[in-house]
């Protein structure tokens, strides 16, 4: 189980468990213009334009501004891929100023890139270059030299011109000033007959003293003939690294070095989410990240404005395709995608939305309305931002949770609320702490268990063990109404030779499974585990490519059900057949799956179980007395029956005068209103003789053995018929 708010060590781990990883993004540069996505190469060739243009040079400057991670680098890849298809390409040579740890290895890796980058046209004319080496040291003297350990020569040469003392020693001999050094360098130059581009990327990645060092070199001694610099830095950072060296200079100070400076433009929104969708698609390996709707939306509305520079893409799309692997077929592809932006581009907002997952997850048990929980959520953390921040926030909530968009009635969320768990949406609860943890909840089961579940579901022995609980592998009660919930979505997960022999082990233990209250901590079970079970059976009745025989399902559901069960099962079918003959579209009789002579058998058999449970007067057997009153409603032909029968259980026992008490005093706690209340009552009046149940109540409270505690559900009925009947 991985903990909470990846770290740095627990990203690492994340990462070297995934080493051979094919989708992981190199976000290394672009080499030429073929690879251009963000429509730079007007720029580029403009740039190369203005090298080949320059008539009188003397270490001109060109700039390349962007911030980071916006393409400098790949501009000026192109820019100089440009220049190589040019009659006269200069010579070009490549300084990673950022390779050096210390101002004095900046100097020294300098004149190394010179000298190295100048000797194979120099070696083509018998040119000396020993005048490199001499300016490297006067300019940084023979002890930071040697301290540095770097040498002037190209590396592997079998003739290195290392800065030795004999060398300093020499020049200071000669009285060699800086400024004769320097004109006997370009006079080397010169003779080379060509152009010098030295280029100097990523100069903002280096310390203050690191790029002082850079531009001191190019505005001093670099100034020589025949060579150009190209530079690619962030405006901002670079004027600010100044600031801290020279406090009143800043953007002058540049302007001073630079003699034409592009900014580059900003990348159009277009592109970049271009760009994005290609890196997410080979990241998740999902078409849907192009082909559903809600993917796309998420990724417009709450990824691209975090996307700024081609390189957050890159970034982005390299997280989740370490992430991702963990939690597939767990998640909503768009959410994790929206989750893990804000983690990586907004932690602070990543954070809230944890911190405060109850006002953001939806319960269907839930009585507070949405007006309510929206002004909590303001109040709670909304409020606490500023007001850009604020407004981004807002939004990238009202598309991860509906809860928080006050255009959503409570009905419409509570309609949605199965949908959005079978889509594993963050918004779920369920599946909420699967997008912050990397692995599914304990309460939900993950693809490979559903996957495994779902090849062996024809097997009575490994269904029960995970039901029942009797094996380390057992599923909770939670566990089983998402199961059961994936596979009345999609009952062809199961095969079809295992679909009865599944219903078979379902009805057996369906006693085991009910979910009868909403956990303090888990409060999104809409329905209990039976009706799960019903929802299932109707499913597979309904689903006319499955062909199954309707006689055969009804027939091992009447042999292993459960009287409660039998009784739900057999009203949705009496139900069914009624709206069907008032419909009078479609009739049972011809209906491809189920027809009356099937729903008589059932009948009869659910009628004859439900005598037999009557005539022993045990009320424990009926279940929710209410649900069962109302299925033996639709199930008997004769009303007046079912009265008389329940006259007569009620005056078989006090006990069960008590029980059926208990029962209503459930449903009644659960009412808020008088209309609530009225309406059970005068609906009940259908179903029992409210009169005689009212006098067995008041036998009860008036009996000397029912004077004590457990009379306190039989004084509050009676109370509440006597007010409503």
């Amino acid at each position: 189980m991985r903990v909470l708010y990846t770290s740095a060590a627990s990203y690492g781990a994340l990462l070297y468990e995934r080493s051979v990883m094919p989708n992981f993004h190199d976000d290394s540069p672009i080499e030429n213009q073929a690879e251009d996505r963000l429509g730079y190469k007007a720029l580029a060739n403009s740039i190369a334009e203005c090298v080949l243009g320059i008539q009188k040079i003397k270490g001109g400057v060109i700039a390349v501004r962007g911030p980071w991670g916006s393409g400098k680098s790949s501009v000026i890849n192109m820019v100089t891929s440009e220049l190589k298809n040019r009659q006269y390409c200069p010579i070009i040579i490549t300084f990673n100023s950022w390779c050096y740890r210390f101002e004095d290895e900046v100097v020294a890796g300098f004149f190394q890139e010179l000298y190295s980058g100048l000797k194979p046209e120099a070696e083509k004319l018998d040119i000396k270059l020993d005048d490199i080496a001499i300016l490297g040291t006067r300019i940084m003297g023979a002890t930071k030299l040697l301290t540095t350990g770097i040498k002037l020569a190209v590396p592997g040469s079998d003739a290195l011109l290392t800065f030795s003392q004999d060398i300093l020693k020499n020049a200071i001999a000669q009285d060699q000033t800086l400024g004769s050094l320097q004109n006997k360098v370009s006079n080397t130059i010169r003779k080379l007959e060509r152009r010098i581009l030295f280029v100097i990327d990523d100069v903002d990645r280096l310390s203050p003293d690191e790029a002082i060092a850079v531009f001191r070199i190019i505005k001093s001694v670099g100034r020589l003939d025949n060579v150009i610099y190209l530079l690619s830095y962030d405006r901002v950072a670079t004027e600010n690294a100044i600031e801290k060296v020279y406090p009143s200079e800043g953007s002058r100070y540049l302007e001073k070095i630079v003699q034409a400076g592009f900014d580059l433009p900003d990348p159009s929104r277009s592109k970049l989410i271009e760009i994005l969708m290609s890196r997410l698609h080979r990241a998740v390996d999902s078409d849907s990240i192009y082909t559903s709707k809600r993917i796309v939306e998420i990724i417009y509305n709450v990824v691209a404005q975090h996307i700024k520079t081609p390189r957050n893409a890159h970034q982005l799309a390299n997280v989740v395709s370490v992430t991702y692997p963990s939690v597939k077929d767990n998640v909503h592809i768009g959410d994790f995608i929206a989750v893990e932006t804000l983690r990586i581009f907004r932690p602070e907002f990543y954070k809230d939305i944890y911190t405060y997952k109850n006002m953001l997850v939806h319960s269907r048990g839930e009585a507070e309305d949405n007006e309510a929980r929206i002004k909590r959520v303001n109040d709670t953390f909304i409020n606490i931002k500023n007001e850009s921040e604020k407004y981004i926030f807002q939004g990238i909530l009202r598309w991860l949770f509906p809860v928080v968009d006050g255009s959503l009635s409570r009905k419409f969320l509570l309609s949605k609320e199965e949908d959005w768990k079978r889509e594993k949406r963050v918004c779920s609860a369920p599946h909420f702490d699967t997008y912050f943890r990397f692995d599914v909840s304990d309460d939900t089961i993950s693809n490979a268990e559903l996957v495994e579940f779902c090849n062996n579901a024809g097997n009575e022995d490994y269904v029960s063990c995970r039901f029942r609980g009797s094996a380390e592998e057992s599923y909770n009660e939670h566990k089983i109404a998402y199961l059961l919930d994936e596979i009345i979505y999609d009952v062809n997960k199961i095969s079809v030779d295992d679909i009865v022999p599944f219903l078979i082990t379902l009805y057996s233990i369906a006693g085991e499974i009910y979910v009868n209250r909403y956990p303090d901590d888990l409060d999104y079970l809409p329905i209990n585990n039976r009706d799960r079970v019903i929802e299932l059976t109707k499913k597979v009745l309904q689903d006319s490519s499955l062909e199954l025989n309707a006689a055969e399902v009804i027939s091992a559901i009447c042999r292993v059900s459960p009287l409660e069960l039998l009784v739900q099962f057999c009203g949705w079918i009496c139900r069914e057949r009624g709206i069907k003959n008032r419909n009078m579209k479609l009739h049972l009789d011809h209906n491809e799956y189920i027809g009356y002579d099937d729903i008589a058998r059932l009948k009869q058999v659910t009628l004859d179980r439900i005598n037999e449970a009557i005539s022993s007067s045990s009320i424990s057997k009926l279940g929710n007395l209410h649900v069962f009153l109302q299925n033996w409603h639709d199930i008997c032909d004769d009303p007046d029956s079912i009265i008389s029968s329940f006259k007569n259980m009620l005056n078989g026992s006090t006990e069960n005068v008590v029980k059926v008490a208990d029962e209503f005093e459930k449903l009644f706690s659960g009412f808020i209103t008088d209309e609530q209340n009225y309406n059970f009552v005068s609906g009940i009046g259908n179903l029992l003789d409210i009169n005689h149940f009212t006098s067995k109540l008041l036998e009860v409270k008036r009996s000397k053995n029912y004077r004590s505690v457990n009379n306190t559900s039989v004084h509050r009925v009676f109370e509440k018929l006597n007010k409503y009947d």
